[in-house]
């Protein structure tokens, strides 16, 4: 029998917790600036960290989503700009994870709340 292999789960053990990460398309490199995505979840518990990385894994690919359907909103940014936008947008998303994570259980990232933190 031939064993199917699991879903990617986006998590690295250091050894204190575990980290989420993620590749980075090459097609959006140049505004996200990154090969790959790392950041800490907090937490030594892999249970935890699973459902952590999994509510992050779905904002990232919607910020990639994002990115890739630009449109006019974006292309008036600079790659840099963008870059910075996206890094703080993910830095605060995943600070601030522990409050959502308790609180606002779906709480997701819609367009409207994209675009008004890009300031569009």
């Amino acid at each position: 029998m031939r064993h199917l292999s699991k879903a990617p789960h986006h998590l690295v053990r250091n050894p204190y917790s575990y980290c989420f990460r993620v590749n980075v398309p090459n097609d959006l490199r140049r505004f996200v600036g990154k090969k790959e995505l790392r950041y800490s979840l907090k937490t030594g518990y892999l249970g935890v960290a699973r459902e952590k990385a999994q509510i992050i894994a779905g904002q990232v690919q919607q910020i990639f989503s994002y990115l890739r359907k630009g449109g006019i909103e974006l292309s008036s940014l600079s790659d840099e700009k963008i870059q910075e936008l996206v890094q703080q947008y993910l830095k605060e998303y995943i600070e601030n994870l522990e409050t959502r994570y308790h609180d606002e259980p779906d709480h997701f990232v819609d367009r409207l709340e994209f675009d008004s933190y890009l300031g569009l």
